[in-house]
């Protein structure tokens, strides 16, 4: 690059219509007189198609016009972002090719330690904003907790009742006969009662929840974030975690626990209809069983990991909502990443519960 290059500092806004606008604008004025243009990349937080199409405007004018274009500071996430765009290569980047399996892991590795940072980041700031909220002092927004609440909670009700009803049942019916031919028809009540209770409630729960309220947490934020409603509350001061994200963690701490209790009743229910009438128990040697065989600690049990499960759905929802850069076809695929990354963090956090309640007595 020549000395006499420009350097031409892009925005934090690059991504935005009137920032890649701008950015054409400074450089086609130093590609008309001539000179090599620079453009320093480190302050753009995402580069967007709207600033790609700014960068490419510029890479043409200057070969068109015989002079250097270059870019710096380009961050990992801004250089994948330039290669996944539907546009040609700016920089001369050698054509796609074979990827070695070290690239490819690397880059796998560097992927998920940034995600992962990220939802540390937004996990530690939802429980501040949450902390000063129940001290009183932080905003709130009252009448979107309550929104979130009944769209969780209320709505739920009748496909978790079902599926849990039929997972009882399934339960149930897949063990009669086993415990049939040993003469331990009466130990269902016990099988049922912490399959349920234990596992299966919550485990429905949250698997129901991520799909349902989980991805529309991430196409909600998406669509906001795509549409710079977000970058708009923060330019009004307005930052987006309290005012978006703890009423929806707080409506999901609250909703997915009254959830998971009427999923372990249906669930329990089911357990009680195949004991009566396929193994022809009595109602009262059932309920005696089970009352005996079950403590409150395993309905605890169940109710703490379904808090925990509420905490990675919401946090996971907002996290690939609020991070979503792209167009509108990216809010489905952000949808789909929460819930995938959901499901595979709840059975992760269960397995992890489970391993140390067993070891700690």
């Amino acid at each position: 690059m020549s000395e006499q290059a420009a350097l031409i500092q892009a925005t934090s806004t690059l991504h935005t219509l009137e920032g890649a606008r701008a950015l054409v604008e400074q450089g086609e004025t130093e590609i008309s007189r001539q000179r090599s243009v620079l453009v320093d990349l480190s302050r753009a937080e995402t580069i967007g198609p709207n600033g790609a199409a700014a960068l490419l405007a510029l890479h043409r004018a200057a070969s068109l016009a015989g002079v250097e274009f270059d870019l710096r500071g380009l961050s990992a996430s801004q250089v994948r972002e330039l290669r996944e765009l539907p546009a040609p290569q700016i920089e001369g980047e050698p054509e796609e090719g074979f990827e070695s399996i070290a690239h490819y892991l690397g880059g796998l590795a560097e992927e998920v330690a940034d995600q992962f940072l990220d939802f540390l980041s937004l996990l530690a700031e939802t429980v501040y904003w949450a902390a000063k909220r129940a001290t009183g002092s932080g905003p709130w927004r009252r009448g979107q907790f309550v929104r979130e609440a009944f769209a969780m909670g209320n709505e739920g009700v009748p496909i978790i009742a079902v599926v849990s009803l039929l997972v009882g049942l399934v339960t149930a019916f897949q063990a009669a006969d086993q415990l049939r031919q040993f003469g331990a028809s009466i130990f269902i009540a016990n099988l049922v009662g912490l399959g349920i209770l234990r596992e299966m409630g919550p485990l429905v729960t949250a698997i129901l929840v991520a799909g349902r309220s989980g991805s529309a947490m991430a196409a909600e934020l998406g669509t906001m974030a795509v549409e710079e409603e977000i970058d708009a509350l923060r330019v009004m001061g307005i930052d987006p975690v309290p005012y978006l994200v703890v009423p929806k963690a707080l409506a999901t701490l609250i909703a997915v626990p009254a959830l998971t209790i009427l999923a372990d009743f249906f669930g329990v229910l089911g357990g009680f209809a195949i004991a009566v009438l396929y193994l022809g128990l009595a109602p009262d040697a059932f309920t005696a069983q089970f009352v005996a065989g079950i403590g409150p600690g395993d309905l605890l049990t169940g109710i703490a990991k379904s808090s925990l499960f509420a905490i990675v759905i919401v946090t996971v929802g907002c996290h690939f909502g609020l991070r979503l850069r792209g167009g509108a076809e990216d809010v489905g695929r952000a949808a789909t990443n929460a819930v995938v990354t959901s499901l595979f963090l709840i059975i992760l956090v269960d397995g992890v519960y489970v391993t140390v309640a067993t070891l700690i007595p």
